[in-house]
């Protein structure tokens, strides 16, 4: 009697091996580029393989590999591994997003320097907050980020860093196809909704000399969406 085939526990195999490898790999600087590739490969194929064998552990594989990334320095010998992981949670749909540890990439925010890299995380931890039920623009991890450093001075005036954050946030919004108004908050109206959040608290007005610095900047690149930014800004 042929007993039936006994189902892999994936979960295990890569939180013990497959995981802690590739981010070995990663940032192994005796590795080419070419072998590096073919780590990310082999482990994106297993990955592909639990998502069609496995569905419904497909969301604890990225609950896996961030256990194995929470145990790393944020250095910038991590940035191989952030920007693999970076791409492959754009990749995912909204049940993969709820799964994201916000904490954990405001964490690579912080520590790593490169700043394309900063940016790629702001816009990540936007649409994992899109995604969270209710969507709450004013708890976005965003508004945390732009208060570290202070994105505003003690004249209400945007910093370097406020600016910055702000031009972002701006490009994000005006790349996005959907409308700033709506019942249901597509990235457009929840984006420039967090952008107002960083600029004041809930239960404060954005003050009128931080208004027309954004102004200042939307009218840079495109001034035919201020009436919408003042209605969002006017919250």
């Amino acid at each position: 009697m042929a007993w039936p085939q006994a189902t892999p526990n994936y979960n295990a195999l890569l939180n013990s091996f497959l995981v802690r490898e590739y981010l070995s790999q990663l940032t192994n600087p005796r590795l080419n580029t070419d072998e590096q590739l073919d780590a990310r490969l082999k482990l994106e194929y297993e990955l592909d393989r639990i998502g069609l064998l496995q569905p419904t552990l497909a969301t604890g594989v990225l609950r896996t590999i961030q256990e194995a990334l929470a145990i790393a320095n944020a250095t910038e010998d991590l940035v191989p591994v952030v920007e693999w992981y970076l791409d492959f949670v754009s990749a995912k749909d909204e049940q993969w997003h709820r799964e994201v540890d916000v904490e954990m990439l405001a964490r690579f925010w912080r520590n790593i320097k490169n700043a394309i890299l900063r940016d790629r995380i702001v816009v990540v931890l936007l649409r994992v907050d899109l995604s969270r039920v209710p969507a709450e623009p004013w708890a976005s991890t965003v508004c945390n980020l732009f208060r570290e450093p202070s994105g505003l001075d003690a004249e209400q005036n945007l910093t370097e860093h406020g600016r910055a954050l702000s031009e972002l946030l701006l490009g994000e919004v005006l790349a996005s196809p959907d409308s700033l108004s709506g019942n249901v908050p597509g990235l457009r109206q929840f984006g420039a909704r967090v952008l107002r959040y960083c600029l004041a608290a809930r239960d404060e007005r954005v003050p009128q000399r931080t208004v027309d610095q954004i102004f200042r900047l939307l009218d840079e690149v495109a001034p035919e969406f201020r009436a919408e930014f003042e209605r969002a800004l006017s919250l």
